[in-house]
Order: structure tokens, then sequence, then C-alpha cells
């Protein structure tokens, strides 16, 4: 029987099509945003230059070779028999992966269902078995788009789909692009700016292996699609300009939908640079998104770590501050154990640790980003006074010296006050001084 074969167009939408996704939507603008926006596409580029492009073409190659799938491909084109139980092996990994990418991408399709009929009106209550609902639901559609055949299921498909995801984000990013601002004093043309705005100083090892792993992950390299795919690309197309017209749009949806997203950060009041941990004063400048029972979408305020936590219980709007254990003020480290274990978080102990661990590496992080000094000391120092109360960090003692100008000080230490506002205090020349 004659394997069928992809048009021109079918094979570009339909390889196409599989390195599109999460990868471009999600992933990309946020390695672009904590990377250094241009700088970190030029090395995605370069990576899918130089490494890439030549390994999507080996896996073409491969399939349009040998005219089988990924779990069949490297053994039919071996001789040894060495080698054709290493192609076996090679190809039950191919038929792995898939299997993996899919046990979450049903998941994540099960949703967009959900939210897409929500979108119409229609809202369905039933908490997990709802989900479990809208993922068998996105995977018989799928299995439908399947069962059609390579031409007239998958690539049919994807030549109306393919087209159709495209126009949707490129809309959206111009509307992104376009939002006014909203009073927190950013803008979209900021977000814009953000993105493509080379910083090299933040590139590192791992943001060459952010990239590098981008590429890969993006291009769906390594997984056995190209492979598989590439058994039915018509034996007359030339692999190397297909290879290389699917970087290409990949890269291009990669961007566009940056360009939707980050934009619209830094325009819908998102402030994302507030680094002031002890900021109680300007919350409705931070914002998180919540969705009630009916699925409907609000803004709420993202209060910072020292304002909700009030350890000290100094603030006089209790009512912000976060609940644990039925207490407002007063939390131990044994009440968050305790609530960890009574909803279902493991190795709670662990989570605590890394966190407090990141917290003390504030200076370092900072320092790295280029964070003035007066508001690292000032966050530095409301951090080191949280885990001195958490018995996380000994206390600091300061002995009595005399400064440059010959004045005694003594008594150095560093209060709680008035709002969760942090002061430093010293008896200076016998007289209490406040900064």
């Amino acid at each position: 029987m004659e394997r069928d074969k992809f048009s021109r167009f079918g094979a570009l939408v339909v390889i196409a099509g599989s390195a599109v996704g999460l990868g471009n939507i999600w992933r990309f603008p946020y390695m672009v945003a904590t990377n250094g926006g241009a700088a970190f596409i030029l090395l995605y580029i370069f990576f899918v230059l130089i490494i890439c492009l030549p390994v999507m073409v080996a896996e073409l190659s491969i399939g349009r070779r040998s005219r089988c799938n990924a779990y069949r491909a490297l053994d039919k084109l071996s001789s040894a028999p060495a080698a054709k139980a290493a192609g076996r092996g090679f190809g039950l990994m191919y038929v792995l992966i898939p299997t993996l990418i899919l046990s979450y991408y049903c998941v994540i399709g099960g949703s967009t269902v959900d939210y897409f009929l929500r979108a119409c009106g229609i809202t369905a209550h039933g908490g997990n078995g709802m989900q479990l609902l809208w993922t068998l639901i996105f995977l018989l559609l799928t299995a439908a788009v399947v069962a059609g055949g390579v031409k007239g299921g998958i690539e049919k498909f994807s030549k109306i789909m393919m087209p159709l995801l495209f126009i949707i984000v490129l809309l959206i990013a111009l509307r992104s692009a376009t939002l006014p601002a909203t009073g927190s004093g950013w803008t979209a043309r900021d977000g814009l700016d953000f993105m493509f705005r080379p910083d090299f100083s933040k590139l590192g090892f791992k943001s060459c292996l952010a990239a590098l792993g981008q590429a890969f992950f993006s291009l769906s390299i390594g997984s056995g699609v190209l492979m598989t795919y590439g058994s039915y690309v018509n034996p007359k197309d030339k692999l190397f300009k297909t290879a290389g017209e699917i970087a290409f749009f990949d890269l291009l949806f990669a961007i566009i939908a940056g360009c939707a997203v980050i934009p619209a950060v830094f325009a819908l009041e998102a402030d994302p640079v507030n680094v002031l941990a002890n900021n109680t004063d300007d919350h409705n400048k931070n914002f998180s998104f919540l969705m009630d029972e009916s699925g409907r979408w609000s803004l709420a305020p993202a209060y910072d770590m020292t304002y909700i936590f009030n350890v000290g219980g100094y603030l006089p709007e209790t009512h912000h501050c976060l609940l644990v254990k039925g207490k407002y003020t007063d939390i131990t480290l044994h009440d968050v154990l305790e609530l960890a274990a009574d909803n279902g978080i493991r190795k709670a102990d662990t989570i605590i640790a890394d966190v407090v661990e990141a917290l003390r590496s504030f200076r370092t992080l900072a320092e790295k980003n280029g964070v003035q000094e007066r508001w690292t000391s000032a966050v530095e120092t409301t951090l080191l006074h949280n885990l001195e109360m958490w018995g996380f960090c000994p206390p600091r003692t300061f002995e009595p010296y005399t400064d440059a100008n010959g004045r005694h000080v003594e008594n150095l230490r560093i209060e709680q006050q008035y709002k969760g506002n942090y002061h430093l205090l010293a008896r200076i020349d016998g007289t209490e001084r406040k900064a």
C-alpha cells in the first residue's frame, strides 16, 4: 500500500503545527522577559541555525528515507544487529515521549474546551469530574482528526486551523500593542521596548541552556514527531528549505506571541519591576488574576510578602493579612507546617528551606540585576528581619562604636513600626535617633 504524501503547503502547516504551541505562546515570552530581551532572541536564533536546523533536516531525512513511523525508522535503515537493536530502543523512546507530552496537553486542551464554552455563555459545575469530561472531549476531538488520515484529517485540519491561529494571535498582538496606559505609569510601548531592547548583561550559562532547550522544545526536536511527519513528505520537496521555513514561522509566531503578552502586562497595571518588598502603600498597582466558581475573571491585589504575613502584628488593617490556622498574628513555623499538612502539601519543610535560601540570596540577585543600593539595603533589611523573627537567622547584634564624625553610637537596632514599615534606631551621643 502506497504511503500518503503531504502537499507542499500541507507539509509546512502540519510540521509547523507540531512545533507551534505552549513553547511559543507561554514559555517564549517568559524566557525573553527574564533573559535579556532581544539578547535572548539573538541567542535563540543562533542555536536554531547552528544546531537545530541541521538536526531537523536529519530527522526529516530519516523519516522520508525509511517511509516509516519513528518506531520503525531507525530499525529499517540499520543493517548490523546491534544497530537494529539500538534503533528499536530509540524507536520505543520516540513512542514514549509523545505519550508523555499528550498526558499534559490533553488536560490543557480540556481546560481550553471549558474556557471556550464559558466564553460562549455555557458554564458547567462539577469540579474534577467536569475537568475529566473536558479532557475526554478533547481526546475524542483529537482522535477524530487523526482517524481522518494524513491528508483527509491532519493535513486538512492544519490547513484551516494554523492560519486561523496565526490570525488570532496577530490580532491579539495588535490589540496588546495599542492598549492605553491605565494609571500605573507603564505603557504597551514600554513592554515592546522591554522585549526588543537587548540586555547582554543578563546572558550567562543558564541563559544559553534556556535558549537551547527552548529551541529544541519549540521545534519538536528529539520527540520523533519530525521523523514521523518526514515519512509523509513528498520526495520531490527540498528538506532544507522546508526545515528553514518551519524554523522561520516558528520564530515569527513566538515573537508575535511575545508581542501579545508582554505589552499587555505593562499596560494593564501589572507592575513587572516592583522589587521593593516592604512596599505597603501602592498595592493598587500590583495585581493578580482570580477566577470565581462561576468562571468569571477579576483583578485582585497581590500584596507583598512583608505585608500579608504581618509577623509582628503592627498593621492596623489586619483583615488584609494572611490567615494561618485561624490566626492573623503571632504565626509560627509550626502553624505553617500544620497548614501544609492539612492541605496535602508534601515536603513543606524542604519548600520553606528553599524559600529561605532564596531570600538570603536577595542581595546577590539584586546586584546582578542592577538594583540601586538604597533599595537593595531596604529590602534586605526587611527580609533578614523577618527571617530572624521566624527563627531562620540568628539575631543580629551591634557593638557600640564611634563613627567617622566622632559620635558615639550604641543600641543600634531595627524595629517594625506603624503599617509594617521598618526603621533603623540607635542612641547617638546619648540621644535616641530614628532613620
